[in-house]
């Protein structure tokens, strides 16, 4: 009887530490959680994917908690469904760095620099393939060949935090306009653009609106574009005022057919790129604007309008002046609250430096997926 005991208890002490000592299965994280099992709200690139540039992702701690005291050793993205459209395969040569970031992802700086924290840690530097695929159901599923997932070299130890994700990425040979398309979720308020007025001179000839601008990233926090229209490698002006009820012709100053729509109270200066397309007169002109993270700018509305001074050799009229059409804007009505943005610097040529600084978007970003493991004794290396 006791030879018993003693047989059933050896056999529950074994039993009992082959539970504590057998390894939890791997762990899987989805941010934005919701689009887990459903599509996200928008497609996007990712560096390394279309261009050469550089970009920073920012998760939100409260969405990592369950990843707490874990190894995170792997990041996954899910292609988009892109209306349907077949993706090529191609190699991404591409760097990733870790680090606790040192803005949250509702207000990042543009500068890379200020939102990468200490330690930091690459923990991929290399050839990553992206498969190529027909269309995939909706949502893609987590899986080949449906998915770019980045195999860590060196795991990732996750105390909690915000997490602050940077890529370099360049295309490796990639096919003629490649783009492997990733799902995207947008959670901010948007903004909205309405057209008044029309242009004038040589550039309408070319664009029905010279002016225009997009409003999804006009939330305070983010950084969102505005284009305008000239003569290549001349200056453009923008010009920020109060409407006019009535619009002022510039006639009475040589510039017949032109209009200003408002009363001008800031006015910054740019130059008008090459043209683009062939286009013999039209050349565009991007303006980045950064909205500060201010409950002030909930909602706040304004007219925003360009001139271009005709300084080259062609001219549409005696003043050597010409008009765009006018942008109402409408800032989004509510303060950035979704666990993850982005900044994208602007795409480089291969070979030149990536840039140190680029546009924000907040509470909008690629569906992550995070592979973890309970971290093991003896340090982090895989």
């Amino acid at each position: 009887m006791l030879a018993k005991r003693g047989c059933s208890l050896r056999w529950a002490v074994v039993f009992s530490l082959a539970l504590v000592a057998a390894p939890r299965a791997q762990q899987w994280v989805v941010v934005p959680s919701q689009y887990d099992g459903q599509e996200g709200t928008s497609g996007g690139t990712v560096a390394g994917f279309s261009a050469r540039f550089r970009e920073q992702i920012l998760v939100s701690g409260t969405a990592l908690q369950a990843l707490q005291g874990e190894e995170i050793d792997s990041l996954w993205f899910r292609r988009d469904d892109l209306f349907g459209k077949t993706l090529l395969s191609s190699w991404s040569n591409i760097k990733v760095t870790v680090a606790p970031a040192l803005l949250p992802p509702t207000a990042p700086s543009r500068v890379f620099v200020e939102n990468l924290g200490a330690p930091s840690q690459v923990v991929f530097d290399g050839l990553l393939p992206l498969d190529g695929s027909s269309a995939p159901p909706s949502p893609a599923p987590w899986a080949t060949p449906f998915v770019a997932m980045v195999p860590f070299d060196t795991t990732y130890s996750y105390t909690g935090g915000d997490l602050c994700i940077e890529i370099e990425g360049t295309p490796d040979y990639p096919p003629l306009d490649f783009v492997w398309w990733v799902d995207v979720a947008h959670l901010a308020a948007v903004g909205s653009v309405q057209h008044v007025g029309s242009p004038c001179g040589a550039p309408a000839a070319e664009n029905a609106l010279t002016a225009d601008a997009w409003g999804r990233n006009m939330v305070p926090g983010a950084t969102f574009t505005m284009v305008s229209f000239g003569r290549p490698g001349t200056p453009g002006v923008m010009l920020l005022g109060a409407p006019l009820p009535t619009p002022l012709s510039l006639a009475f100053m040589g510039a017949s057919g032109c209009e200003l729509y408002l009363l001008p109270t800031l006015q910054i200066l740019g130059q008008h790129s090459a043209p683009v397309g062939g286009g013999a007169v039209a050349a565009p002109l991007f303006w980045d604007v950064h909205l500060p993270v201010h409950p002030g700018f909930l909602g706040a509305q304004f007219r925003v309008q360009f001139a271009n001074l005709e300084t080259g050799s062609g001219s549409s009229n005696p003043a050597r002046i010409t008009t765009t059409n006018a942008l109402d804007i409408t800032l989004g009505g509510s303060l950035p609250s979704g666990p993850i943005s982005v900044v994208k610097s602007e795409a480089v040529p291969d070979g030149a430096p990536l840039p140190d600084f680029g546009m924000v978007s907040v509470s909008r970003g690629p569906v992550l997926r995070f592979g973890s493991r309970p971290a093991a004794a003896g340090g982090s290396s895989r």
